[in-house]
């Protein structure tokens, strides 16, 4: 016969949980916490204008290279994931499931990534081909003083079929032997003016512009660390400006004159109706000086390629960084195409721009 109370004795022993059971639920979301806090810098990287943090480093010189970050991410959390379950199943059994926290963690990575290509997808990596009717093409090419030769950029020009040329990095005596080589080879008459700050070839920037777009007339530049050369044309709406703004380089007071290069570059257009600045701006649409463009458009953008880098020339497209930039003013403006093209061993990739009169 059973004993009264028995019941009532049993049910209270199998419900009572063991200190054990207690504390694993505990253990879990403090795993969960810290997967996430470890994911966060990730999604920093990814959003980092929210944060006023472009522009700083280590920021200032990761953010340009979204296309890269996608990959390392996407591969931690792989490596992530992987690593997790061989966890658990070495001290688990092959019955357990991958641990919440790496998946927290992975999945921070995941959406990191995800944010990085959808703002490349957003700017544009498929851009369409070059209409014809254009009133004015644009190429910069940051030619490493030399990286690209005379000929090269001369062939590169004909080929564009470009009215203004853009050459950071590139000394007078440079630019006059394409002048000449493009009279030579293409037919193609156009006039170079050239500005230096130092006498370093990387502190020399240089402007050709085509005879057919009048007689030129020099007019204020920016002040830039690595020179901007600016002139006029009887045919133009507004100024057309070669700039060459100082590289965020984490070491000195580079990024600080970095922070005042780039928007005094960005100046040169919003603030001068009808203009068109190019150049190598070592800075992205993210970072602090182009994020806001007043007037001004990025050509890349506006035309789908802003998701192709240009620098360094030795990567794909999408894994490198877009730094190069032909800004117009939308007012005057309107963009029909642009590419990114290879042009010699410069380092630096070279855009070519189509625009339109509005």
């Amino acid at each position: 016969m059973q004993q009264p109370g028995a019941d009532s004795l049993d049910t209270s022993s199998r419900a009572a949980p063991h200190p054990a059971g207690r504390s694993r639920p505990r253990r879990t979301r403090a795993a969960h916490a810290v997967a996430g806090l470890l994911a966060l810098p990730a999604l920093v990287t990814a959003l980092p204008g929210a944060l006023g943090l472009a522009g700083r480093v280590p920021l200032a010189q990761l953010l340009p290279f979204r296309g890269a970050l996608v990959v390392v991410l996407l591969a931690g959390a792989a490596v992530v994931l992987a690593v997790g379950g061989l966890v658990r199943l070495l001290t688990r059994g092959p019955r357990a499931r991958t641990p919440g926290a790496a998946a927290v963690l992975a999945a921070g990575l995941v959406l990191a990534a995800a944010v990085h290509a959808g703002v490349l997808v957003a700017r544009g990596v498929l851009p369409a081909a070059p209409p014809a009717g254009a009133d004015l093409v644009v190429l910069s090419l940051n030619t490493e003083h030399g990286g690209a030769s005379s000929r090269q950029v001369a062939d590169a020009v004909g080929e564009a079929g470009a009215d203004v040329v853009v050459l950071p990095e590139t000394p007078a005596t440079a630019a006059q032997e394409v002048v000449d080589l493009l009279r030579e080879q293409h037919g193609a008459v156009f006039s170079a003016s050239t500005a230096t700050t130092s006498p370093e070839p990387t502190h020399a920037t240089s402007l050709l512009l085509a005879d057919g777009l009048g007689s030129p007339l020099p007019a204020p530049a920016p002040s830039v660390e690595l020179a901007a050369v600016a002139a006029t044309l009887p045919s133009l709406p507004g100024p057309v400006v070669a700039v060459h703004p100082v590289a965020p380089v984490p070491q000195g007071t580079f990024v600080q004159r970095w922070r005042a290069d780039v928007p005094r570059a960005v100046a040169a257009c919003s603030g001068s109706p009808g203009a068109v600045v190019a150049g190598d701006l070592n800075a992205t649409l993210d970072h602090p000086g182009l994020r806001d463009l007043g007037p001004c458009v990025d050509a890349a953008a506006a035309a789908g390629a802003g998701g192709l880098g240009t620098w360094p020339a030795s990567v794909p497209t999408l894994l490198a960084a877009p730094i190069d930039h032909v800004l117009v003013d939308g007012r005057a403006w309107r963009v029909l195409s642009a590419q990114v093209v290879t042009v010699g061993d410069t380092d630096h990739r070279g855009l070519v721009v189509h625009l339109a009169r509005r």
